[in-house]
């Protein structure tokens, strides 16, 4: 997870550099301002995928000095585990998002267009959000 909050944000600092000099360099003031809207868009959804890869890299870390010690039922350990799940899941899911304004900067309106419909048939059909982590298989065998 800290492999792609990095990657995240090297991403994101090479497209802020990128954009900024066009829009420094751009001399028209509504030009200017949907530049500076869709790098705004694009840093936003980038940040938040970066956090939950990060919150998600804590979680995993605290769980790792704990132990867990009941036999039935969740332990903090799984409920820690099933946070850095979700924080994951989260992450993956702002990057995916990242995807439309990113093509809305290259492509204009018409690419801001078929990506959202990607998008959108991606979230529908294949991206699901996460149930569990397989711990129910390991209390049955009691191990």
């Amino acid at each position: 997870q800290t492999f792609l909050a990095t990657t995240v944000l090297s991403l994101l600092t090479l497209i802020t550099g990128k954009l900024w000099d066009i829009i420094r360099s751009t001399p028209i003031g509504s030009e200017r301002r949907l530049l500076t809207t869709q790098l705004i868009t694009i840093a936003l959804t980038m940040l938040f995928s970066a956090y939950q890869f990060i919150q998600g890299a804590r979680l995993m870390t605290h769980a790792g000095f704990m132990f867990p010690t009941a036999k039935n039922g969740s332990t903090k350990v799984d409920n820690i585990m099933r946070r850095t799940q979700t924080c994951q899941w989260a992450g993956l899911r702002g990057l995916y998002i990242s995807l439309a304004p990113i093509c809305w900067a290259i492509g204009g309106p018409r690419a801001f267009f078929a990506s959202a419909l990607m998008l959108l048939q991606f979230f529908r059909v294949i991206d699901k959000k996460p149930e569990g982590l397989g711990y129910e298989e390991f209390q049955a065998i009691d191990i």
